[in-house]
């Protein structure tokens, strides 16, 4: 029998061994395997395009075609990318829960929808996916996700029914071959959420239950593993050193990771992907696509035949204009925005000024829409007076985190109120020591970050408070006054340590919540007034429109001055913002303060 052979360049080889040499070319190209990960973080109840801070788009940005994100938008883009690419997976890395009057309404039945909807493979438990507690949270989202809902350091063991419906980890089979998949929640949720809806829920450390997925699914024969979590852009890079984790799909801080230049008004944190290299010499890639639904990342890596990765590339995409909604889905969200319009457009009043929500302010300075809700608090509660006290309130705190969005001037409705406040906890009336007090204003300012600012720093009515951020954390109070209730004229006075005030604040503060231990274990007394934040503002809205809230001097940051000739130490206080606060006695104890000009900002020397 003879042999057939072929040609080439290097000569005859015969048919057999070509066979072998092609068959060797074809697994090497066979070998890589090109992955397709499209995902989303921290959508925040974003069904509907908006502007682009997020807020409700306005009529004048649709005629111009200035919104972006939404459902409909983002199916569209999906679709596209589905269609033109294979082994493509559809990824949330946490929190659809809270943000808009959508959870409000439906508390969390639109995310579960219209995630079905778009085709999602897997979702990682957030943070603020507990806010409407355990029973929240089972339904109507868990019972009506077509997808798995992945977190691997909780603990549900007091809640059977929702631990049957969350697991550790699991396995997507795609046409060319399997990606495992491990969810994760950071451990900070048992600060962040109100403690009264987690009880009974224990929220362990994060690096050893990935470690023990990833050897879950390396004995079921699984080498490429994506880890999908919840825990913010710093903490999601020790993640990707585990060895066995190829990438890292992250949400929580809000992160925009791109390359080159920012295609809207986000700051850019870091490359997309961040690459962190793993003791065993192998890379793990890291992906975050901002919030709020208005970017959908896009992934694209290809792994080695052992399930190293091998290649990367991919950017967020921006959902703007380019993307038209998908008709079909643009149909079902205007149906269920039917009940929506009844129960949101109600006019309550109209802000002769911009309302500033976002985080940047409101979680690291003075912000009016931080002093309207203290003070809608406040009058909530104001009662006649007594022979002695003008009010029986005297102070109010809140935490920034609670504030979600900033709102244009022009009319305001019930929905708006529900935009900037979409929880849920009831206001409570609680006495503590003015050295308590201290202790709780010291939290306040501890760990700032301007980069990702944390929900704790607290806005108030009744107080006027001084910081030093150059002194150790602790020590950073420099001056506190308090509203005098006893004067015929109000004003204010330094706090008295040993004293007891009153304080109306949120039931998610006085369990603890935000790190607030120091709160929760120091109440002397607690009166539960059971009332909604939201018809807090909505009366006084209605009651005080036209508003205009401004920056007050209620909190201040010293900057220190080089020593002057007589030997003080002058230490000038600005409002964060740089704007002067003139006239406002920051000592009532000392003669008044006025502002100089010194580079350009407006400076108070005490």
């Amino acid at each position: 029998m003879r042999t057939m052979s072929a040609s080439s360049r290097f000569g005859k080889i015969s048919l057999t061994e070509l066979t072998i040499q092609l068959g060797l070319l074809v697994g090497i190209v066979m070998g890589d395997f090109n992955l397709t990960v499209l995902h989303t973080n921290d959508v925040h109840a974003r069904v509907e395009q908006t502007n682009k801070y997020s807020a409700n788009c306005s009529e004048s940005g649709v005629v111009a075609d200035k919104c972006y994100g939404g459902v409909a938008r983002r199916y569209t883009a999906i679709k596209d990318i589905r269609g033109n690419h294979s082994n493509v997976l559809l990824l949330d890395a946490g929190d659809q829960f809270q943000g808009t009057v959508w959870f409000t309404y439906y508390n969390g039945l639109e995310a579960s929808h219209f995630m079905n909807r778009l085709g999602y493979d897997a979702m990682a438990m957030g943070n603020h996916d507990f806010d409407n507690g355990p029973s929240g949270l089972l339904s109507p989202f868990l019972k009506n996700a077509s997808f798995p809902v992945l977190s691997c350091n909780i603990n549900f063991s007091s809640y059977p029914e929702i631990k049957a419906l969350i697991s550790a980890n699991t396995i997507v089979n795609l046409t060319d071959g399997s990606v495992g998949i491990i969810g994760y929640t950071t451990p900070d949720t048992a600060i962040l959420v109100n403690p009264n809806k987690i009880t009974n829920i224990t929220f362990n450390d994060i690096l050893p239950c990935v470690r023990q997925s990833v050897k879950e699914l390396k004995d079921q024969g699984i080498n490429k593993i994506i880890a999908l979590g919840h825990s913010g852009y710093p903490y999601s890079q020790e993640v990707a050193k585990i060895p066995g984790v190829d990438i890292v799909i992250d949400g929580h801080s809000h992160t925009l990771l791109y390359n080159g230049d920012g295609p809207s008004n986000e700051k850019i944190t870091g490359p997309y992907p961040t690459e962190v290299a793993q003791s065993d010499g192998g890379v793990a890639l890291v992906f975050q696509a901002f919030a709020y639904g208005k970017y959908l990342g896009m992934a694209e890596v290809t792994f080695d035949d052992e399930g190293r990765v091998k290649n990367w590339s991919g950017n967020p995409i921006l959902l703007d204009k380019a993307w038209k909604q998908d008709p079909e889905i643009l149909k079902e969200v205007e149906e269920w925005r039917v009940p929506l319009i009844t129960y949101t457009n109600i006019k309550i009043g109209e802000s002769y000024v911009v309302l500033k929500g976002d985080k940047q302010h409101c979680r690291s300075e003075e912000c009016n829409l931080g002093n309207l809700l203290t003070d809608a608090v406040w009058y909530r509660h104001l009662r006649p007076p007594t022979d002695t006290q003008w009010s029986t309130v005297r102070i109010v705190l809140w935490n920034g985190g609670s504030i979600k969005v900033s709102l244009n001037k022009g009319p305001l409705t019930v929905g708006n109120m529900m935009e900037v406040f979409p929880f849920r906890d009831e206001m409570d009336l609680a006495w503590i020591t003015g050295a308590t007090l201290e202790h709780v204003l010291e939290h306040s300012v501890t760990a700032i970050n301007p980069e990702d600012p944390p929900g704790r720093f607290l806005h108030f009515s009744g107080l006027r408070v001084v910081y030093d951020l150059s002194q150790p954390e602790g020590s950073r109070v420099a001056e506190v006054s308090v509203v005098c209730l006893a004067c015929d004229v109000p004003d204010y006075r330094p706090l008295e340590p040993n004293a007891t005030y009153p304080i109306l604040t949120n039931s998610y503060l006085l369990g603890g919540g935000d790190g607030y231990a120091v709160l929760r274990d120091n109440i002397l007394k607690r009166e539960l007034i059971d009332a909604a934040i939201v018809d807090a503002l909505v009366s006084y809205v209605k009651t005080r429109s036209p508003i205009y809230p401004g920056l007050e001097g209620r909190i201040t940051f010293k900057r220190h001055q080089p020593e002057s000739g007589d030997g003080d130490k002058p230490v000038c206080v600005r409002s964060t913002n740089g704007a002067a606060i003139t006239n406002v006695q920051l000592n009532l104890m000392a003669s008044l303060v006025f502002c100089l000009l010194t580079d350009d900002t407006l400076l108070k020397i005490i």
